[in-house]
């Protein structure tokens, strides 16, 4: 087996040499394709090569191979199908066996080529699907009447590569590996599929589910749009549900199992049901397995120190076999010993850790808290509440009592069931008092539970108070001890800076902000404040103290990185707020680098509203619009904490913006009825978007709006928040409007505000209120435009013209350089309705060229 570099030159096709004859095979390393792209097998059965395509089952093969097949340059080619089906058993095979039976190569070639009948001139095809399921003798009859002339081969298998080689000795082919999709790949065929924009989140969660494989996934959205949690809200696709076997993955299964042997079966079923069997089964029980492509090596093994072993080959192809064992048999399965080391992917541990749990066997309580905690952050919390409960049912001790608790509390928390999350934290703390409250185990497993109980009564609750008092109890307690005790004393500034973040959690940022960054100069325990970080930078930012807010980020930058912080805390708020403060201090494109802290999970709806956000700092309303309703779709269904309140501000904004008024209007009516919860935190920043969404509405309620917001931001010293209300306000009204609505000489006030900030942003500001006020034109439009590097985009000085939203979106892409088939595919429309929107496009902005797009575009707001 040779391979050769695709696409491959038109050659004409040329029979071995004799001292190529007499050369071993040597195997080709497989060319990598993606399981959507024919082109490459196209390229190499038209130049006379066979082809063998390998990946597991529901990779992609068949369709692969169909495609190049259904091409016109193939047309002139006898096409013969070798491939046998339950309902069209082939013929050939016996004959070649027959002939073949005593191992001579040369007579089963014979029978198979005297079956095929071919006629003496013109190409033939020879077409073979799961090759795999062949014995030795039968495929390398395959190869020999394959190497002859006028003779090519095209077939797929599903052997693991590890496994024994398939159709190894052929010499004039080309091998072709089909990888899992990738999350790009898997959403732009999820977008096929449902004919709209999936969330990340849905994207990210089917890809996971479905491993990458187009078999399962099509499975997974087939079965959950008629379960109705696979569901499409203002044009987005979000995704519910957990993922559930479907009656053809269940019928794969079985087909599985019946071409299996008494032995070959019993480890198969072992491994689906333990997670794995050793590799050192019997050698050839094993290569048979791999060679069927059921296993495959599991992750870890002995490279990375643990036991060999080998599993199943698809996570839901283990679960429907697992299904076909009765319940006391898996639990003898399981029982039976550990046969693969513990999984490191999360959504590995999850399944293993709920057979254990199921069958009644002890599992580690770690890996339990970590499956639990996995389960609560891929939107499975039922699962947590179910593995809790079961173990809480049998019995543990204190310690773990109160992590059991703390993690089912966690998990009633994300299912939005407040009684039952305060009850679990209650009995927490019962637990705690009944336990030896200064040892360190203790607080380790107590400190969560505190946390978890002032976020409910927090955010669920909207009890700002309770959550303050119990905090401070809880201080008063551990005080007299945290004199003589180091341990206590560490948890005590742990509740301490917790109340301090709560208090600015609730909008409260005055009373805290000072306090709060003395501590975190101070502090010798860094560790045990990462939680007051983010909400301090926030706070002083508010004050216009950009500087001292990104000096805090980057001293808790390695803090907030450790192995131990990684584990006692999630620091996704932490690298969220650093993400948004860089933004509304004018940062862009530091804020785009910023990455989610390695080791934690990727927050979906987070992705959603990075996106977004960066897309309106730079203007591109058409990306921000659809990642901040992408955001806002996923938030309504669940917003555990108030995040939407943010999210529904900048949308508003972003709608005005792209001149879709009555959707910017609603979502402004929508936010003044939603709680804001959580973004509180933000400031008055959440209130400054829904000021420059008037703005670009030209909504005239702007004065006293604009107004209001600094008067509030000047008694609360928050200057930031103050330079940048004047600022709209004068672009809004003009300078004299504004000094009149202020009441005081707005130069002066102006002059002092920027004494008082700070920060790329904040010094653009302040130097196109000065252009303004001192009626420079010129500087006032160089302010402008570092205003726009710095994401602050104003709107015309004129009226837009009124462009529809579809209108408005097509001209923008256009006007980036897109062709209208480029446009088409993005927006799911059709050419000729594309070529239609550009064209009422053109009329209404007075141009007739795709080259004048932007610059009236610009002109008109877009």
């Amino acid at each position: 087996m040779r391979s050769a570099e695709l696409p491959a030159p038109p050659l004409p096709r040329q029979p071995p040499t004799p001292s190529e004859l007499n050369q071993p095979p040597q195997p080709a390393e497989p060319l990598s394709v993606s399981p959507l792209e024919p082109t490459q097998i196209l390229a190499a059965l038209s130049t006379g090569h066979s082809v063998v395509v390998q990946g597991e089952p529901g990779s992609g093969k068949t369709h692969l191979i169909n495609a190049a097949l259904g091409d016109g340059l193939l047309r002139e080619r006898r096409l013969v199908d070798l491939t046998s089906t339950p309902s069209n058993p082939s013929s050939w095979q016996p004959l070649v066996e027959k002939a073949g039976s005593r191992g001579d190569v040369a007579a089963g070639a014979n029978a198979l080529w005297d079956w095929l009948a071919l006629p003496k001139q013109g190409e033939t095809l020879l077409r073979l699907d799961d090759a795999h399921l062949l014995d030795d003798a039968v495929l390398r009859a395959v190869e020999e009447v394959a190497e002859r002339p006028g003779v090519a081969l095209a077939a797929s298998h599903s052997a693991h590569p590890s496994g024994p080689p398939v159709l190894a000795d052929l010499t004039d082919v080309v091998a072709f590996q089909v990888r899992p999709m990738n999350t790009a790949q898997t959403e732009a065929l999820l977008a096929d599929m449902l004919g709209g924009f999936p969330t990340a989140d849905a994207v990210h969660r089917l890809w996971i589910a479905s491993r990458g494989n187009p078999f399962y996934l099509s499975e997974l959205v087939r079965d959950h749009r008629q379960r109705g949690d696979l569901f499409a809200s203002d044009g987005v696709w979000v995704w519910t549900g957990v993922p559930t076997l479907t009656d053809r993955m269940m019928e794969a299964a079985f087909h599985d199992l019946s071409g299996l042997d008494e032995t070959e079966r019993a480890v198969v079923e072992r491994a689906a049901v333990a997670g794995g069997v050793p590799a050192t089964v019997a050698d050839k029980v094993s290569r048979r397995l791999l060679r069927r492509g059921l296993l495959r090596p599991g992750q870890g093994g002995e490279s990375s120190g643990g036991p060999a072993h080998l599993e199943v080959t698809h996570p839901l192809r283990a679960d429907a076999i697992a299904a076909q064992v009765s319940s006391s048999r898996r639990h003898d399965l399981i029982a039976g010993g550990p046969v693969a080391p513990a999984p490191t992917a999360p959504q590995d541990l999850v399944r293993s850790v709920s057979r254990r749990v199921r069958a009644e066997v002890d599992v580690p309580l770690p890996e339990l808290l970590r499956a639990c905690d996995h389960a609560v952050r891929s939107d499975e919390p039922q699962m947590a509440v179910e593995l809790t409960g079961t173990v809480l049912r049998r019995g543990i001790d204190p310690v773990g009592t109160i992590q059991l608790l703390t993690a089912r509390a966690t998990a009633h928390l994300r299912l939005g069931d407040i009684n039952a999350a305060l009850s679990d934290l209650a009995s927490a703390r019962s637990a705690m008092v009944l336990s030896d409250g200064s040892g360190a185990e203790v607080l380790d497993a107590y400190l969560p539970a505190i946390r978890h109980e002032t976020t409910v009564r927090h955010f669920l609750a909207m009890d700002t108070e309770a959550a303050l008092d119990m905090l401070s109890s809880t201080a008063r307690w551990m005080r007299p001890q945290a004199k003589t005790n180091g341990t206590v004393a560490q948890a005590l500034t742990n509740v301490e800076a917790l109340y301090l973040s709560h208090l600015a959690w609730a909008g409260r940022h005055p009373e805290m902000v000072d306090e709060a960054h003395q501590r975190l100069r101070d502090t010798p325990y860094l560790e045990q404040v990462v939680q007051l970080v983010g909400p301090a930078a926030v706070a002083l930012a508010l004050t216009g103290r950009a500087h001292d807010a990104d000096a805090l980020f980057r001293r808790f930058l390695p803090v907030i990185s450790s192995d131990r912080v990684l584990r006692a805390w999630n620091p996704g708020s932490f690298t969220l707020l650093r993400f948004f403060l860089l933004v509304l201090t004018g940062e862009i494109d530091a804020a785009e680098r910023t990455e989610p802290t390695a080791g934690t999970d990727i927050d979906m709806v987070g992705r959603h509203l990075r996106r977004g956000t960066v897309a309106s700092a730079r203007g591109d309303w058409v990306t921000a619009r659809r990642e901040l309703r992408a955001a806002n779709v996923r938030l309504r269904v669940r917003d555990t904490l108030g995040v939407v309140a943010y999210s529904l501000a900048q949308e508003a904004k972003v709608a005005a913006a792209a001149g879709e008024s009555s959707d910017a209007r609603a979502l402004l009516s929508e936010l003044a009825t939603t709680p804001r919860r959580c973004s509180w935190v933000t400031g008055a920043y959440l209130d400054l978007h829904r000021v420059d969404a008037l703005l670009w509405l030209r909504d005239p309620s702007i004065t006293d709006v604009t107004t209001h917001l600094a008067a509030a931001a000047a008694r609360d010293r928050q200057y930031a928040i103050e330079l940048e209300s004047l600022h709209r306000l004068v672009v809004a009204v003009g300078p004299s409007a504004a000094q009149a609505a202020i009441g005081e000489p707005l130069a002066e006030r102006v002059a002092l505000l920027a004494d008082r900030v700070d920060g790329r942003r904040s010094d653009a500001v302040v130097a196109h209120l000065n252009a303004m006020l001192g009626s420079r034109r010129r500087a006032a439009t160089q302010a402008a435009d570092r205003l726009r590097e710095c994401g602050v985009v104003l709107p015309p000085t004129h009226e837009p013209a009124h462009l529809t939203r579809r209108e408005r979106e097509v001209a923008i892409l256009a006007a980036g350089g897109m062709t209208s088939r480029a446009i088409a595919q993005r927006l799911v429309l059709s050419v000729r309705t594309v070529d239609s929107h550009l064209a009422g496009a053109y009329r209404k902005l007075g141009v007739c060229s795709r080259e004048r797009l932007a610059e009236a575009l610009t002109a008109a707001g877009g």
